[in-house]
């Protein structure tokens, strides 16, 4: 029997993260936010950590509560810029085998480099969100419809 482990608060309609059930797991680890949830550990200003330090698991998406019936402090409190500040202490581990990579469809080839793109997205996402690989194409395989194809971006 396999045992998938999760994290969730009634506040967040549950749960907000799982390990796959049939992609790579990693034991002891809450796993990867479900579809539509943003997780971060943030400190005091709601400002990312990094990799490895611990803080505040908060929790942006549509599965959050909207507020504590009666309770407008204790909604102000729990509620701040869209996270859900849930009180339990956590850290990110980026140990499930995934790198980051952005892929660019460039209007110009040869006017951005990698390290601008690393640049301007430091101030603007957590450590261990900004791309370790960029990759600059003339055009994004799409499907008929538009879709990109992710998987032949991989």
């Amino acid at each position: 029997m396999d045992i998938i482990e999760g994290y969730g608060l009634t506040e967040g309609t549950g749960v907000s993260t799982a390990n796959p059930p049939l992609g790579k797991r990693k034991t002891g680890s809450v796993g990867l936010p479900l579809w539509e949830l943003q997780v971060e550990i943030l400190n005091e200003e709601l400002s990312p950590l990094p990799v490895g330090e611990k803080g505040e698991i908060c929790i942006k998406g549509p599965a959050n509560m909207v507020s504590y019936l009666n309770k407008p402090e204790a909604t102000a409190e729990s509620l701040r810029e869209g996270w859900l500040r849930t009180g339990d202490i956590g850290y990110m581990d980026e140990a499930l085998g995934e790198r980051v990579k952005a892929v660019l469809e460039v209007s110009r080839p040869g006017v951005l480099t990698e390290e601008d793109i690393k640049t301007f997205l430091s101030d603007k996402l957590a450590k261990y969100k900004i791309p370790e690989f960029v990759e600059f194409m003339d055009k994004i395989p799409r499907n008929p419809t538009g879709k990109i194809l992710k998987k032949d971006l991989r």
